[in-house]
This record gives structure tokens, sequence and C-alpha cells, in this order.
């Protein structure tokens, strides 16, 4: 699930009242996320989706400051439901990260270009929590439970898994991150994109990727006509100045399982089509006819929302 997004944003998380759950093992887990909040709109629909999708359930809780309902997977507290104070949109998530300390960890990010959205406040049962904007944009809360994190244990389907960043600038993202909770960082080859891989405790915790460029034309399959008509789109730019020049291909699946020629890719690949397998397109963002990117977000790399 993707996360971490970048956004003007105006609303305040909920306060959760003493019947949340304690999700903790005694030992915390810097580095590692461990809860996970749903700011939407429209609450019944998303709860409705993610029931079908991966057969969660909710419980409502009474805070003071409105409903929040908490989601559960066999039982087991995975994060919670909530509209927003203020008027938005769209749905996002908020994902929390383990900090050993957080006050030290909200003054690292400062001072290193992070602005707190909403400041550090104590929740009952859970801990300690903030949310807070990293240097490059993207939204982060920062959790120190107080009775520990959730164990390293294998993931049941339905439950979250991985995480990654796509931002402007992978080296200084990497950086920041490795500062804040403690991070080994290793460069990773996936398919076509180039990760950069958080470690703590010995395990895998998310991915920093590069931000794809603005692109003027998003092709959409992995056949010998796409590769054709993302090519096509790049000669008609080069051979009439003010036409599209930038062009992504986008495909479900990874390029070795692409059913287009070998040869034909990597003719697309030198003129310039920037190939984004592993992606599903779920809408378009875009102004004048053409796609539009920008910012430190996941999910809307190419202007095709995936």
């Amino acid at each position: 699930l993707i996360t971490i997004l970048c956004l003007s944003l105006s609303m305040s998380l909920p306060a959760i009242s003493d019947r949340l759950p304690s999700i903790g093992t005694g030992d915390r887990l810097p580095g590692k996320f461990i809860w996970f909040d749903l700011v939407t709109p429209d609450t019944t629909q998303s709860r409705d989706f993610y029931r079908a999708l991966f057969g969660w359930e909710f419980e409502a809780i009474s805070t003071d400051r409105g409903r929040y309902e908490l989601i559960r997977h066999e039982g087991r507290a995975l994060g919670g439901l909530f509209q927003p104070s203020a008027a938005q949109t769209s749905a996002l998530w908020l994902s929390a990260l383990s900090v050993q300390d957080i006050d030290s960890a909200t003054t690292y990010a400062t001072n290193r270009g992070s602005r707190i959205v909403l400041p550090k406040r104590e929740l009952p049962e859970l801990g300690s929590r903030a949310l807070l904007q990293d240097p490059q944009g993207a939204l982060i809360v920062l959790l120190q439970t107080s009775a520990g994190d959730p164990a390293d244990e294998p993931v049941a389907v339905g439950e979250f898994f991985w995480l990654d960043l796509f931002t402007p600038d992978t080296e200084a993202a990497a950086t920041f991150y490795a500062g804040l909770a403690g991070y080994e960082v290793d460069t990773r080859q996936f398919d076509t994109l180039t990760r950069r891989v958080l470690a703590s405790q010995g395990y895998a915790r998310a991915g920093i990727a590069p931000l794809p460029e603005q692109v003027d034309v998003v092709v959409i399959g992995g056949g010998n006509v796409a590769v054709d008509a993302a090519m096509a789109a790049i000669r008609c730019g080069r051979e009439h100045p003010g036409s599209p020049v930038s062009v992504a291909l986008v495909y479900r699946r990874s390029r070795e399982q692409m059913p287009a020629w070998d040869r034909e890719i990597r003719e697309a690949e030198s003129v310039g089509v920037q190939l984004h397998c592993l992606a599903i397109p779920a809408g378009f963002e875009g102004a004048g006819g053409r796609p539009r990117c920008g910012g430190a977000r996941h999910g809307t790399g190419t202007g095709a929302r995936c």
C-alpha cells in the first residue's frame, strides 16, 4: 500500500479513546511502520471497499473529536478510519513510523527542514503521536508507543507489508530517513526501477524510488502495438515542434512478462520512452489534455494514478 503523501492538508487526527487495544509486545522497533489511518470523506464507501477486498472488520469507538473506527483483520488491530475535519475530496493513508524517542525525532526532523503539521499528543494506551511533513513535502506520522510495537511476524494476507516513497530526490530522502529512524540503506534494482531499501532490525521496512519526470503522453499496455504507439509519439514530437516529446509506457506486469518483442522494447527505451512496469492505472490527473505529476507523493508518477 502506498501511503506517504504530499498535499495541502487541513485536518486534525482524532483523539483515540482508552478502548484502543494494545498493539505492543514490550519492545520498540524503530523504523517499523506500525499503525495505518485512512482519512476519507466517505467512510461508508471506504469501509465497504476494504471489507470486500481484504475482509477487514471495523469497530466504532468514541473519541472527543468525533467518530473513529478501528480496522481489524481476523481480530488483529491494524489501524483506523475517520473523516477529516476540513473539506477533502479524496481519501489518503497516513502511516505511523515507530521511533524510540518522539521528542528527539521531531527535533531532528525540524532541524532538517520538516514542518510540524500536528504537534505531539499523548494517546491513552498507545503512546505519543505527531504528524510531520518531511523536507520534500511527504506526510509522516511519528509514533512512540507506551507498550512497545507489534512483533516482526509473517505477514498475513490482507495486512500491510510494504511502503514506497516516490520523491524527486531519493538520495536526500534516504539520508533524512536514515537519520530519523536509524535505517540501514541499500540500493537495489527492481525490474526497471532503482529503489533505495530502508531496513531496521534486519528487516526491510520500506523503499524510496525516484518520482517519474513530467510526461506529455501515457500509453497503457505491454504489447507491440502499445510500444509502437509510444515510439510514434516520440517521433511525432521530434518532427513537429510543440508536439509531445515525453512519453511513458505503463504496464501491469514486469518487463520480462511484456508480450512485446524484446527488440521492440529495447528500441523504445533507446529513443526515450519511459517504461513503468508493475503499475495499474486507476485514474488520470492533468489539465489541458496533458497528464500532470509533481511533488513527493505515492501513486501519481506519470499523471496516470496507479
